[in-house]
């Protein structure tokens, strides 16, 4: 029974820590994507500004740069909210390996 508790729990804890490596990977991509698009649209804009209007073009590029910065501003505190719940999950596992070897002794 305590080693089903013991082991179950390492289980899940496991499972967890994975989703958030997943996820944390899945953010650095998206903002990498991010980080690349808002480069080339103030890339587009230099140009573009001497080409066409400067009104016009000037307000589409700051709304999209607004709107991409705004989507890796919250990139970032989803990554922070992660990086506090992996430390968690870390604690929580070494707490369960712990638990584990000693169980581990015991059964001998």
């Amino acid at each position: 029974m305590l080693e089903e508790y013991i082991y179950g729990n390492l289980k899940e804890i496991n499972e967890e820590l994975e989703k958030i490596d997943e996820q944390y990977n899945k953010n650095k991509s998206e903002q990498d994507i991010l980080k690349m698009e808002i480069r080339k649209i103030q890339e587009e804009s230099d140009i573009d500004f001497e080409i066409f209007s400067p009104r016009n073009s000037g307000n589409v590029y700051k709304n999209k740069v607004s709107t991409m910065s705004e989507k890796l501003r919250l990139i970032k505190i989803e990554n922070d909210k992660l990086d506090e719940k992996k430390i968690v999950y870390s604690d929580k596992k070494k707490l369960f390996e712990a638990l584990k070897e000693d169980y581990e002794k015991l059964k001998k």
